[in-house]
């Protein structure tokens, strides 16, 4: 019933707020704005039945709460937190595996404008899902020589969930050469959006960025093209990058990004649309309202860099207003898998087994991580 499911929300919510404090995490800080966002994301999802449903719950309460947090360990304790809660409220004493959702595969017309549905899948369509992906993005661009481990199946659904809807800004924290970025890339070409990032050099600045912000927001705005911004760390060159796209992400807007005789000439080329739209009084309202609609933000951003904190701190849109999803390093399984792949052809006239060298391979990589 009903309450039954407002208890559900409700009582996980207080529990998951209580277990993991904005006092270990700043971006742990819950807000009844969750509820509301649990709520409103459910309604995306295709559910036949009862227990569609709950999937469609836990799912959905995963990619809040779980998606967050920093290690294995507090994803245990989350996962074992819904569960109970699960069992208690709705009776539910199964576990959703290794279920995902994707709106490259719904059919159902979405409840809401501008939030595409989302379609469930298993593992194994998942992963064609990708491959065909995969195969549609190198015929246009280049070979990507992707291996889909877990984490990047993982990966692939949290940001697609996020990208196809609007407003969808990703705040993406972990360390580098986790496969974000490719990941990003394929979405946005199965979204039909195009994929932006600055090209940055020794001799970029502060200028030289405003210009592309201003492109991309014409673009998104005035055009309506349907963009995905993907900035690094090393990208953000100067702190007023970081001011610039945290003012993007929370408003869709930059305050003086442009001059007033640069955007008026290209705001007459909404005056029709304006009267058609219920929502917006001025033509630049309508001009901000079509950037947040079509443009994306994702931060990949090193969570081990010494200004990481201080800059999400003066920039709290960056975990109040992005779907934070933080990437560990990749599990032994997934090291195990890559390197026998890469090294079956090398390995064929070797006498020495592809497991011991695989084994000494993995031992290399993680007293490089423990040794810095």
């Amino acid at each position: 019933s009903s309450k039954k499911i407002s208890r559900f929300c409700v009582d996980t919510y207080e529990n998951v707020k209580q277990k993991f404090s904005v006092d270990d995490h700043r971006h742990y800080l819950l807000t009844p704005k969750e509820l509301t966002k649990w709520i409103m994301g459910v309604m995306r999802y295709e559910a036949q039945g009862a227990e569609a449903l709950v999937e469609v719950l836990a799912y959905e309460a995963f990619r809040l709460f779980r998606d967050r947090l920093v290690n294995i360990e507090s994803r245990q304790a989350l996962d074992q937190l819904v569960y109970n809660q699960l069992r208690n409220h709705l009776k539910y004493g199964q576990t959703i595996g290794s279920l995902s959702f994707l709106s490259k595969v719904s059919t159902v017309t979405p409840i809401y404008p501008g939030y595409k549905t989302l379609g469930r899948l298993e593992k194994p369509d998942l992963e064609q899902t990708i491959k065909d992906t995969i195969k549609s993005y190198e015929r246009e661009f280049k070979e990507l020589e992707l291996i889909l481990v877990d984490e990047l199946l993982e990966k692939f659904s949290q940001l697609e969930r996020s990208l196809s809807q609007n407003g969808g800004h990703v705040l993406l924290a972990g360390r580098s050469g986790t496969g974000r970025r490719t990941v990003c890339q394929l979405i946005s070409h199965m979204l039909d959006m195009t994929f932006e990032t600055p090209k940055v050099t020794r001799e970029y600045t502060l200028s030289d960025f405003k210009k592309y912000l201003k492109q991309l927001l014409i673009q998104s705005g005035i055009e309506g093209v349907k963009q995905v911004l993907f900035v690094e760390d090393h990208q953000m060159c100067e702190p007023e990058f970081y001011e610039y796209l945290n003012s993007l992400i929370s408003a869709g807007e930059i305050p003086g990004l442009f001059a007033s005789e640069e955007l008026d000439p290209l705001l007459t080329n909404l005056q029709d649309e304006l009267r058609n739209e219920y929502e917006c009084r001025t033509v630049y309202e309508l001009f901000v309202t079509r950037v947040s609609r079509n443009l994306r933000v994702v931060l990949s951003l090193d969570c081990k860099h010494p200004d990481f904190m201080s800059n999400c701190s003066s920039n709290p849109a960056l975990t109040t207003k992005c779907n934070v999803i933080w990437s560990d390093a990749w599990s032994q399984g997934s090291m195990s898998m890559v390197c026998e792949v890469e090294l079956k052809e090398a390995m064929s006239n070797l006498e020495v087994s592809q497991e011991e060298i695989s084994s000494l391979l993995m031992q290399l990589h993680m007293s490089n991580i423990e040794h810095g």
